[in-house]
């Protein structure tokens, strides 16, 4: 009879840390939000038309300069507009979090068929245009 009692006692303790694990996300640990890049269409500060390159999740630098370079280019691959940008991005505000202002007129703007940051890890985004 103990016999069975302690089984019944065993199986009933690993139920509850079976049920204990699950509750916490299997014991894994999710570790860091993938890094990801949006590029959209925008107005900028002044009005005049941007790029609006949005970075969320852990990218870093990928370069030990401290700062970020950002092509856009057009589908034959000729840069059509580009900067170096200083990190982290800026966060101006209630905004959409780390992100890059890039000038870029109606013309560039029509052109540009993808996006490439040299974070690590490398982004690249198509942008969202109007």
């Amino acid at each position: 009879m103990w016999r069975d009692l302690r089984h019944v006692a065993a199986l009933a303790a690993g139920l509850m840390v079976a049920l204990t694990l699950s509750a916490c996300g299997g014991g894994k640990d999710e570790g860091p939000e993938p890094a990801r890049m949006t590029v959209k269409q925008a107005a900028g500060p002044s009005g005049l038309p941007e790029l609006l390159v949005t970075v969320t999740g852990d990218a870093r630098p990928g370069t030990k300069a401290g700062a970020v370079a950002l092509v856009c280019m057009d589908g034959r691959g000729d840069i059509v507009t580009a900067g170096r940008y200083p990190w982290p991005l800026q966060t101006d505000g209630p905004g959409p979090g780390s992100h890059i202002h890039q000038p870029a007129s109606s013309r560039e703007l029509r052109r540009v068929a993808r996006c490439k940051l040299d974070t690590r890890p490398p982004l690249t985004a198509r942008p969202v245009l109007r």
